[in-house]
């Protein structure tokens, strides 16, 4: 930028922090451990560079937009064009997969499963989420955080049902899934096969 006395910030304050993976056991070789989990943008405006805060978000869906919307932008923030867009003018298909795999794995009696697959909103689809207990345990070799449950419920319920959906609208998985994983713990999946990293994005 030909202006230098403006600075943009492309990173929203209220966002999850950048993780911060040095050392910070005995031995410690950054004097600034306990700043590097400060975003550049917000660096900048904590230094007083001008800077303009956008309010209008267009990454995810309005009901899904509702809950940070309330908690931490204290309803200010505008839904763009495009985020009312039902599941189907996304991807055909892709509305009826997800029921049938809340209906299969995630309901509790036959007459539920019916119920879901009948009577599901997009909305219902969008917001629907799975309890699944487990035990935090730590990679023999790496150290890394998992929980196995975690793991076999997505590879072996949740996963193939979307390979079948995809396919049958000609379409690439991986253009479609992503896996999020817990900042906290681990940017990494256990499988059967071996080790196997997921990047962390949105």
């Amino acid at each position: 930028m030909r202006d230098r006395s403006t600075a943009f910030a492309n990173q929203c304050h209220r966002q999850l922090k950048p993780t911060n993976t040095c050392s910070r056991g005995r031995i410690n070789f950054n004097a600034f451990n306990d700043r590097l989990d400060i975003p550049l943008p917000c660096r900048l405006v904590e230094e007083g560079f001008p800077h303009y805060r956008l309010l209008e978000q267009r990454r995810m869906h309005q009901v899904l937009s509702r809950f940070p919307n309330r908690e931490f932008y204290k309803g200010k923030l505008r839904d763009g064009a495009g985020t009312n867009l039902p599941l189907d003018a996304r991807l055909p298909g892709l509305s009826k997969a997800l029921k049938t795999i809340v209906a299969e794995h995630g309901s509790h009696s036959f007459d539920e499963s019916r119920l879901y697959k009948v009577e599901a909103t997009d909305a219902d689809i969008r917001l629907h989420w799975v309890e699944v207990k487990g035990d935090r345990i730590r990679h023999p070799g790496t150290k890394s955080l998992c929980v196995r449950e975690h793991v076999q419920v997505f590879f072996k319920m949740i996963l193939p049902r979307l390979i079948e959906c995809f396919r049958q609208m000609d379409k690439r998985v991986d253009e479609h899934i992503m896996i999020i994983c817990a900042y906290t713990y681990a940017v990494s999946l256990w499988v059967p096969d071996g080790f196997a990293t997921a990047e962390t994005s949105h």
